[in-house]
This record gives structure tokens, C-alpha cells and sequence, in this order.
């Protein structure tokens, strides 16, 4: 929905010690698997090495106009190994993936309405930590419990945003329903009301429009999970 505007606005998000993904080949290639054509996808985009001696790989599409790079579909998986460790399609937004320690680090970044007056901006969502336990490979997700909330007069602004809009389903509605998450994640019990109430007040989402409040819907479930 909004990638182009957070490819545009990543570079200004990130700026840290992190070691960024690096392209380096040696003899790993890409794993067989349902979501890439090895026979066109065969060699990785990356290899990230680690201190007990395995190798992951990452095998994707890399987005070049952003500084540094970011992903949008893309595979790990342990060099030589048959089985992937996790598919990022581009559902899971626009991902930063950094190195630090013996560790890998895939940040979700996603547009939402964190900004000055409501403004929508690049928003770390959640990190994916990628460790080594011996030789078995984990995966940890993370919840950035510091995304920018509301205060009680930002959240005001997101109720009466619902409380006046006509029926009428729109991309300007949608951006009420990110508004009302934002709300709800403030700790807002009328939002997160009014959040539930908002297919019925716009009628029947489809479309993008449906996959928008779905995606918005299970965020507030992992929030709410992840407390």
C-alpha cells in the first residue's frame, strides 16, 4: 500500500552501529523450495557466517534504491541444509536486516500513523532475532514495545476521525483504521472499540481493504500477546 513511500523514507529511519547485510559468496547455493525456482534463483543474494562454523543464506529480492539495502521476498535457510528457516514475502512489509554479535537481526519496517499531527512514517514493527543454540538454528520474534504512542489529545483526534466519517470506504477511511490501532496500542479501550465497530460502520471490506484491517487486526493480537 504505501512501499514506494517507505523505500523513499528508510534512509532517514535508520542510522545505528549495526553491521548491514552484505553481499559475499562462497560455494552455498539457494535450497529447493516452493518459493523460489532454484534453476532461477540458484546463488545467494548474501552469507552471513557464524562462530560455530554454519552459514545462512539469504536468497531474494534486494531493493537497491534504498541505503542501506532492504528486502521484500526472501528465504534463510543454513547453507547446505533442505529446509528453510522462514519466508519474508512482501506482505511482512520492508525488511532491514542488520548483523550484530552472533546474531541476525530482520526488522520489520512499516508505514504507519506515528508521526508529528498523525502523519504516517517508517515504523519499526517487530525484529525477527536469528541465533544459533549449538547447532540448531532458533528464531525469536520481537515486538518494538517502543513504537511512538499516542497522548490522550492524539487519541481524541483518532476518535472523533471515526466518530465523523460518512459510510464511505475509502483509502482516507483506511488511514482511520491505522490511526484507531495506533489509539488502541496507546491503551485506548474506546479505539480499540471503535476498531472492532469499524466494518460495520464502512460495510463489507474486500480487496485490499479486507487484507489492510486482517493485517491490522492480527498486530493488535500479537501486541496484546507479546505484553
Amino acid at each position: 500500500m504505501k512501499k514506494n513511500y517507505i523505500l523513499l523514507l528508510v534512509l532517514l529511519f535508520v542510522t545505528n552501529s549495526f553491521s548491514y547485510c552484505q553481499t559475499k559468496h562462497t560455494n552455498c547455493n539457494c535450497p529447493k523450495s516452493d518459493y523460489f525456482n532454484p534453476v532461477i534463483l540458484s546463488k545467494p543474494d548474501s552469507e552471513f557466517h557464524f562462530k560455530n562454523g554454519n552459514t545462512i543464506v539469504l536468497c531474494g529480492d534486494r531493493n537497491e534504491d534504498t541505503v542501506p539495502n532492504t528486502f521484500t521476498d526472501f528465504i534463510l535457510a543454513v547453507c547446505g541444509a533442505d529446509t528453510v528457516i522462514d519466508y519474508w514475502d512482501e506482505e511482512d512489509g520492508i525488511n532491514l536486516i542488520q548483523r550484530s554479535g552472533d546474531s541476525l537481526f530482520i526488522e520489520d519496517i512499516t508505514i504507519l500513523p506515528t508521526g508529528q499531527n498523525l502523519d504516517f512514517k517508517p515504523t519499526l514493527w517487530t525484529t525477527d532475532q536469528i541465533y544459533f543454540q549449538g547447532l540448531k538454528v532458533l528464531k525469536k520474534l520481537v515486538v518494538n514495545r517502543q513504537i511512538p504512542k499516542y497522548d490522550k489529545r492524539e487519541i481524541q483526534i483518532a476518535l472523533k476521525l471515526f466518530e465523523s466519517a460518512k459510510g464511505e470506504l475509502n483509502d482516507s477511511t483506511m488511514d482511520i483504521a491505522e490511526k484507531l490501532f495506533i489509539a488502541t496500542i496507546s491503551g485506548s479501550k474506546i479505539a480499540r472499540k471503535y476498531f472492532k465497530e469499524f466494518k460495520n460502520k464502512f460495510g463489507e471490506l474486500d480487496g485490499a481493504y479486507a487484507e489492510q484491517y486482517e493485517d491490522l487486526t492480527a498486530m493488535i493480537e500479537l501486541w496484546d500477546i507479546k505484553k
